[in-house]
């Protein structure tokens, strides 16, 4: 849980030391008193608070189980759907059963939980809608209460998930949230709490968004500045002439304008057969397209032996080749790397070789 045990906050607001940050915890007003909570993860809390299982102050609500039979593009908002994805974000698909049980239907203000994977957390503000039976919903008295269990419930639910180990995925029972114990503050306190920590979070999730846009640009500023560079040169008096490439346009005069081809070799590599165990785990650096990013390769997660490159179409590429992922997920394609290393390649990756006309880390660029 965020530290505010010793924020005395009126009106949301912390006042600090002088010289001190105002969202330091270290600079709110301390409380006269403080006990232990006798839970590891809280430690000490003010004298007058209260430290409960979840279970005694709030509310569980249940999810149901469901049939993709029952999904439909169409009907009424509150038959929504809400499934673990959708705590992340996702559009809820409509269910047109109407036999939900009262106990799985949420309201704006209920803190969603989701009870696989990372136990996501989300305060629900879409409307009424049904839960799925592996997301469970904890409502408190009020929309204080609510608030409070939302920013609060994280710490504990990590430590959970933590010591949580399964084959596939980890998972939550809603008698474990149920039973952890958690700080219940008065209630204008718990209400000043949340005002505060509605208004700086909101504060410093904007900042978070200025600076974001701001790596945006100078990423777009870092390239627009390469892209000059590697096309235009250093010198802004030389003589240009047009490259006779439209994405070019015009390069300085005494540049030369050729085909890759020309100036360097290329090759794809390949993937010994892997039910042949002595092509595996020999001394040869095999290299996958995950592993080329832009980074001097110095290392390889894989290896084969020479009897895999010898019985495969398999090349082995001296230091200095130039590595492009051909293929991949995301934004995979496309990323380069120098190799620092001699190293085989797999058949989604393309060996780029320059002669002495070109240096490598040009063509990186």
């Amino acid at each position: 849980m965020t530290n505010l045990s010793g924020a005395n906050l009126n009106n949301g607001s912390a006042v600090g030391p002088q010289g001190e940050g105002r969202d330091s915890p270290s600079s709110f007003p301390k409380y006269p008193v403080y006990k232990e909570s006798g839970v590891e993860w809280l430690d000490e809390v003010p004298e007058h608070w209260n430290v409960a299982p979840v279970g005694m102050y709030y509310e569980i609500r249940n999810g149901f189980p469901f049939s993709a039979d029952n999904f439909s593009p169409e009907g009424a908002p509150e038959h929504r759907l809400i499934r673990i994805r959708d705590i992340l974000g996702n559009d809820s698909p409509l269910y047109t059963d109407e036999s939900c049980p009262a106990q799985s239907i949420v309201e704006n203000g209920d803190i969603l939980i989701g009870m696989d994977g990372d136990f996501n957390i989300t305060s629900w503000a879409e409307g009424k809608a049904k839960l799925n039976q592996r997301v469970c919903a904890v409502r408190g008295r009020s929309f204080s209460w609510d608030r409070f269990f939302f920013y609060g419930i994280g710490a504990p639910l990590k430590i959970i998930n933590d010591l949580t180990f399964a084959t596939t995925v980890k998972h939550l029972a809603s008698s474990q949230i149920l039973k952890t114990r958690f700080p219940i503050p008065p209630e204008t306190e718990m209400e000043n709490i949340a005002r505060f920590l509605d208004h700086e979070t909101a504060r410093i999730d904007a900042l978070i968004e200025e600076q974001q846009r701001l790596i945006e640009l100078l990423k777009e500023k870092r390239q627009a500045v390469i892209s000059h560079a590697v096309t235009k040169g250093l010198d802004p008096t030389v003589p240009m002439k047009d490259s006779g490439v439209e994405w070019l346009g015009e390069v300085p005069q005494h540049w030369q304008v050729g085909a890759l081809g020309y100036f360097a070799g290329i090759d794809t590599g390949a993937t010994p057969d892997r039910g042949n165990p002595e092509y595996w785990g020999g001394d040869m650096p095999w290299i996958k397209t995950g592993e080329v990013n832009y980074e001097n390769i110095s290392q390889a997660e894989e290896h084969i032996t020479r009897e895999g490159v010898k019985n495969s179409a398999a090349k082995v590429a001296p230091k200095g080749t130039l590595l492009m992922a051909m293929y991949g997920q995301g934004v995979t394609r496309g990323r380069v790397a120098i190799l620092d290393i001699e190293a085989a390649y797999n058949q989604a990756c393309a060996g780029i070789f320059v002669d002495c006309r070109m240096r490598v880390e040009y063509l990186l660029i």
